[in-house]
C-alpha cells in the first residue's frame, strides 16, 4: 500500500465496481446524475482517520470512509426500488469480496446503506448511498532532519509598514551554499 491509502482503496473499489456489467462508474467526477448514465455508481473518499500505532513511530491504523452513490431508473417506484436493492447487493458482493481490495486492508469495520426512491421526475429513480469504512495500516518513512547543511545568516532585513505589518523580509547570507 502506498502512502496514499485513501487513493489506493478508492481505486480498488472503482476497479471492483467495474466488474458489474452495464454499470457506469465515476470517481470522483461530476456528482449530478443524468438518467442516460443509469445505472451508475459514483465513488469518493469522504474522510480518512489515522490513529497512531505508538509514540515515535510513523505508523497508523487508518480508516478510510468511502461514499458510493448509486442510481437507477425504472417505470414504476416499485421497480426502481427493486432495481436499486439488486444493484446495492451486486455492489456489496463486488466490493466486499474483491480480492484486490481485501488483500490490501485489515477489515471493513462498518458498512451503512441508505436507499430510497424519488418520483419527482418523468420516471422514478431508485437511489442508494453506501458508506464504507475500510481499515488499513499505513507506515510513513521517517524524514531525516539535518541532512542538508544549514546556511548561517549574517543579517535579517525587514521593512515594516506603519500598521505593523511586514512589507518585505529579506534574509541575507554571506556564505555561498
Amino acid at each position: 500500500m502506498s502512502n496514499l491509502a485513501r487513493r489506493d482503496i478508492r481505486m480498488a473499489v472503482v476497479a471492483a465496481l467495474g466488474t458489474i456489467t452495464g454499470l457506469t462508474v465515476v470517481s470522483p467526477g461530476v456528482w449530478d446524475s443524468v438518467p442516460s448514465t443509469f445505472p451508475e455508481a459514483k465513488v469518493r473518499v469522504l474522510v480518512d482517520r489515522k490513529t497512531s500505532t505508538g509514540r515515535h513511530e510513523p505508523g497508523f491504523t487508518t480508516v478510510v470512509t468511502l461514499q458510493v452513490k448509486l442510481a437507477v431508473q425504472n417505470t414504476t417506484a416499485e421497480a426502481a426500488q427493486d432495481d436499486i436493492e439488486a444493484l446495492g447487493n451486486l455492489v456489496e458482493i463486488a466490493v466486499l469480496g474483491s480480492p484486490a481490495l481485501v488483500g490490501q486492508i485489515q477489515q471493513f469495520p462498518q458498512v451503512v446503506t441508505e436507499t430510497g426512491v424519488s418520483t419527482d421526475g418523468a420516471l422514478p429513480i431508485g437511489w442508494a448511498v453506501l458508506m464504507l469504512d475500510v481499515e488499513t495500516f499505513e507506515h510513513f518513512d521517517q524524514v531525516v532532519l539535518g541532512t542538508a547543511p544549514a546556511v548561517p545568516l549574517d543579517t535579517v532585513q525587514a521593512t515594516v509598514k506603519a500598521d505593523g505589518a511586514a512589507d518585505a523580509i529579506t534574509l541575507v547570507s554571506n556564505v555561498n551554499p
